[in-house]
């Protein structure tokens, strides 16, 4: 039983809100959702930059290198080198090659941001399958504490059952009722959270999902070891390679200042003088600097597969309890059920309370498989295998 607003938001529903299964929502994330395109942009503009770098170290005309000819002095004929012939400058070229390394930086970041906007999504969907399977539960215990309430009712007016009886259910049931109301909040704004992420303007764009590929269920999980799992993800960490890609790009920018005083439109505060070994220092404290973090960045992934590892084997371990948890319930209900149509005397509070704990039961099931999933979901992207194999970044063209 669903109460009002949400057939109301439902029947509001655009025409062009639609299901999504999980592979199509990761394979539209990757290009279509906002942080996707913005990056792309970001990607863009730093292959341009790059291309521009060494497109100018080719002479190009100024007003200086016009000058230079028209009314030819000292000072504007050192200017115009910079511009007639900048390719003769060793700090350009060493300064593009800088330029080439951060525009790869931003290839990775690119690359990094779509690897978590896939691990969002499949959290997502993950909860939002949590939610309605929650749903459904209830709303079958739902019918049957009404069920039950009935009963109750009738042997309440035969004489039965103590007075206020019914009233105790009409608590029970309104309880149920609650936790229905609220759910069909949430499952509303799971979807709302999903159309986001895939990039819609509209929260309504996303009807429903489904999941569609399971390649590891919970039935089958393999068994992770954290040192196997962290050497390989050290391997395969992007993250690593785009800090690379930022050393490589300052030790460039060092290099450049050596030559720099050479340069006429080159940084005043890099030439020939007492400050210039200073300066030399700090760019060389920046590179450490960078090291320092990747080092910073090679225990945080190491933290992340440890976290991972653990939530994943203790979604293990909260599964096999909970299928256990559940067998006994079902074995509870289905025996006091057998009683009641047998017409022995039942306990219907007790019955009520069977049927309590079978909810919860199923809802500890299902939350550790939503858990055991999203836990897998970041193995596989430290691991660069399931929806994260073969997760490569489109090269902008230029």
């Amino acid at each position: 039983m669903r109460p009002l607003l949400f057939f109301l938001l439902a029947a509001v529903q655009t025409s062009n809100a639609q299901v999504f299964t999980l592979t199509q929502a990761i394979e539209r994330a990757r290009t279509q959702s906002f942080q996707s395109r913005i990056e792309y942009e970001h990607v863009l503009q730093a292959k341009k930059l790059a291309k521009a770098s060494y497109l100018h170290l080719l002479p190009q005309i100024t007003l200086n290198s016009i000058a230079s000819n028209i009314a030819p002095s000292w000072p504007t004929l050192v200017g115009a080198i910079g511009d007639l012939a900048p390719f003769l400058l060793p700090s350009r070229w060493f300064m593009a090659r800088s330029t080439s390394e951060l525009s790869k930086a931003e290839q990775d970041s690119y690359l990094l941001m779509r690897l978590d906007m896939g691990v969002q999504i499949e959290s997502l969907f993950y909860t939002f399958d949590r939610d309605q399977k929650t749903l459904g539960f209830t709303q079958s215990l739902l019918a049957q504490a009404q069920q039950i309430r009935n009963e109750v009712s009738i042997r309440e007016n035969l004489g039965q059952l103590p007075t206020g009886s019914t009233g105790n259910l009409d608590s029970i049931v309104n309880q149920i009722q609650q936790s229905i109301d609220v759910l069909n909040q949430v499952l509303p704004e799971d979807l709302a959270a999903a159309s986001a992420a895939l990039g819609f303007l509209d929260p309504r764009a996303v009807s429903g999902t489904q999941i569609d590929h399971e390649s590891q269920p919970i039935e089958s999980a393999p068994l992770y070891v954290y040192d196997t799992v962290q050497s390989s993800a050290l391997n395969h960490a992007l993250e690593l390679t785009q800090l690379d890609d930022l050393i490589e790009a300052a030790r460039y920018q060092r290099k450049a200042s050596y030559f720099s005083w050479l340069d006429p439109y080159g940084d005043p505060s890099l030439g020939l003088g007492a400050a210039l070994p200073t300066e030399l220092a700090i760019q060389r404290s920046k590179i450490n600097e960078l090291e320092i973090c990747k080092e910073q960045l090679t225990s945080i992934i190491s933290q992340k597969t440890y976290n991972s590892i653990i939530d994943y084997t203790s979604a293990l371990q909260s599964f096999k309890d909970a299928t256990t948890g559940l067998q006994i319930q079902q074995k509870l209900l289905e025996s006091a059920q057998a009683r009641l149509a047998a017409g022995v005397k039942v306990d219907l509070f007790g019955l009520v309370q069977i049927l309590q704990n079978d909810l919860a039961a199923e809802i500890n099931l299902e939350s550790a498989r939503a858990n055991y999933r999203v836990a897998r979901a970041q193995i596989d992207r430290l691991l660069l295998q399931g929806y994260y194999a073969n997760f490569s970044a489109p090269s902008p063209s230029l």
